[in-house]
């Protein structure tokens, strides 16, 4: 199975059984259907989103409808952990174009295993909270574990220097974070959970007359 990827229309080649059935390329229900015959009567694989998305990006979902996965599956030190979480934000603008629904969610699993800082997980919530109107599954599984990590890291934002202003303007621009990650951080103080490291060393610095 051919079809042709990014602005210079690149072929990559898929094997007919692990892109026929996904209702994303052909679904009788909705009318959805993007393969059709080329010059040489081969089956071709035409979608209107695979000329925007550049060959590399392209890269992650080919692996995906191969195998189930893609990128680093495992990452091993900073430096591969790095590079997985910028696998993973690639991969899930070029799902999201596509419609890969079952991508996003594996995707939304996938960020759950790999090392995240603060700085990371703030860009990554602008990304997940652009979405307007009814929310798919994938969305609500990715705002799940941002507004649960921002909620408990809320401290450790808060005293960053470098991050405070940055995530209280996330917050404020971006009204249904900022309610799941009250929402969170009232679930957090009700049950008595435990602050982030940098909370728990800020609370040993309070003296009498912080109070």
């Amino acid at each position: 199975m051919q079809l042709r990827v990014g602005p210079g229309l690149d072929v990559r080649t898929l094997h007919k059984k692990d892109v026929w059935d996904r209702p994303y390329f052909k679904d009788t229900r909705t009318g959805i259907n993007y393969f059709t015959f080329n010059e040489e009567d081969n089956w071709e694989l035409r979608h209107p989103c695979f000329t925007g998305i550049e060959v590399d990006d392209f890269q992650f979902v080919a692996e995906y409808l191969t195998d189930g996965a893609f990128g680093i599956r495992y990452p091993e030190g900073a430096e591969q952990n790095k590079d997985a979480i910028a696998q993973c934000v690639s991969a899930w603008e070029t799902a999201e174009k596509i419609g890969m629904a079952d991508m996003l969610e594996h995707i939304a699993e996938k960020v759950k295993f790999i090392e995240w800082d603060n700085e990371d997980v703030l860009s990554l919530a602008i990304l997940i909270y652009r979405t307007s109107g009814p929310i798919p599954h994938a969305h609500e599984m990715m705002r799940d574990w941002i507004s649960t990590y921002l909620a408990y890291h809320y401290w450790g934002y808060i005293k960053d220097d470098a991050l405070r202003d940055i995530f209280i303007k996330r917050l404020r621009n971006l009204p249904e974070l900022e309610r799941d990650v009250t929402v969170k951080r009232g679930q957090d103080l009700a049950i008595g959970a435990e602050a982030d490291e940098n909370a728990e060393s800020d609370e040993d610095e309070i003296g009498d007359d912080d109070l």
